[in-house]
This record gives C-alpha cells, structure tokens and sequence, in this order.
C-alpha cells in the first residue's frame, strides 16, 4: 500500500518552470548532464522525484534533441518523454539567400550540426550530382518557406528533407508556368 501512495504523489509531483521551456540535448548526452540542463533551465525543484521515477521507468539511455518542457508538466510525463525521445521540432525559415556559406551559417546556429558540416556537404561533387545540382545552384535547393524539422536532424537528412520541399514545390504545374 505504501508503495503505491509513493508513486501517487510521484505521479502529482509537476515542474516548477513559469513558461513553458525548450531544452537541448546534444547527442551521446549522458543521465546526469539531462539532469544539469534540467536544473540551469529551472524546470524541478526536486531531482529526487525526477530519479525515482526514471528508476521505476528504467531510464538509463537519453535520446538527443529537442524538448518543450511544459509549465506544470507532470514529472511523471516529463520522464516518459525524454525516456522515449519524444522531441518537438524546431520551426527554421529560410529566406533568400547570395551565398551558400552564409546560408550554412544561419542554419548552422540553429541545429545540432556545425555550419562547416553542411558547407563541406553542399560543396562535395557526389551531393551536387545526386540532385542534379552544380556548387553554383546547389543553393536552389533550399526553397525560402518554414519548416518543422528535429534539431538533431543529420546534415544528409536535412539536405534530403530540403530536396523532398523542392521537387514538392517545383511540380509540374510549377514547371508548366515557367515555359
């Protein structure tokens, strides 16, 4: 009976944070530096119910992203999502840009992967060739529009996801209008 009380009041225990909060988790991010970025977004005054819980859930592997810790959220539902990776996309919008480097710059502050990353992908003749792209157009790839997408997307995923909005964008109705 006492044990279920325990996890009764577990289950009530809510975050402390006065808005709603978004955390990042870079990859290969360990238990206890969740728990720093947790405690420096001021999202739990008690670290103890957050653990027990975690040890009841058997949370032991933190996934990396992106998470909206809502204001009152349940520890209990607090726990659930980060146990299972549940992150909320981020929204990026891209407007017009000359140059590709500067292009990588912004979206570089944005993701978990480095504005060099991306140049270095954008600029490699395979990745050019894939889309039927030279280094001089290859910055047509990216359609000015806003997307959701994971923080910790991939430099090659978030490439595919942005050839994915651009044949979308350039259908055959598109195409038509610009003979």
């Amino acid at each position: 009976v006492s044990c279920v009380g325990v996890l009764y009041w577990l289950r009530r225990e809510k975050t402390v944070n006065t808005e709603d909060v978004r955390i990042f988790l870079p990859d290969g991010c360990d238990f206890d530096g969740m728990l720093d970025t947790l405690k420096s977004n001021h999202c739990l005054t008690s670290f103890e119910s957050f653990r027990a819980i975690a040890q009841a859930r058997r949370f032991t592997k933190v996934h990396g992203g992106s998470y909206v810790v809502s204001h009152k959220m349940p520890v209990f539902d607090l726990v659930h999502k980060l146990r299972i990776g549940s992150q909320d996309p981020i929204r990026i919008t891209i407007g017009s840009y000359r140059s590709l480097a500067r292009l990588c710059a912004d979206l570089g502050k944005r993701f978990n992967f480095s504005q060099h990353e991306l140049l270095q992908l954008l600029q490699s003749d395979s990745v050019c060739e894939q889309y039927g792209l030279t280094k001089n157009t290859i910055i047509s790839l990216f359609v000015q529009n806003s997307y959701d997408v994971y923080w910790n997307i991939s430099p090659q995923a978030f490439v595919n996801r942005m050839a994915t909005e651009y044949d979308r964008f350039w259908n055959a109705s598109r195409l038509a209008d610009c003979q």
